[in-house]
């Protein structure tokens, strides 16, 4: 596992496991997973069916992250135009600034 931290609890919750408590317990002590995941996991246990608690548990994760994600990605739009707006105003003051200037040099010069 690439993270550390979750690698650690997982693995502290493996060894207290061995020792005969359940799989929520140590998860819900470390304060690093959700307390739902670890309250929907410990109702798991209790009825016997911590597959299918798991998998209800991931369902929701996976369905929380398209939400956001397309969260995201409907605010990015908007965001994004409004970036290049204000870029493509900021290029053309400048060159208009630029050519005013050069242009009010040539009168004052006659």
């Amino acid at each position: 596992m690439s993270n550390v931290v979750v690698a650690d609890e997982i693995r502290n919750a493996r060894d207290l496991v061995t020792d005969g408590t359940t799989i929520s317990g140590p998860l819900a002590q470390g304060k690093v997973f959700p307390r739902m995941m670890t309250d929907m996991l410990a109702i798991g246990e209790q009825t016997g069916n911590v597959s299918g608690a798991l998998t209800h548990v991931a369902n929701r994760y996976e369905h929380e992250l398209n939400r956001s994600v397309k969260i995201f990605t409907t605010a990015l739009e908007p965001i994004l135009i409004l970036v290049m707006a204000v870029l493509v105003g900021f290029v053309a003051v400048s060159i208009l600034s630029a050519v005013f200037s050069m242009t009010s040099g040539l009168d004052a010069g006659t």
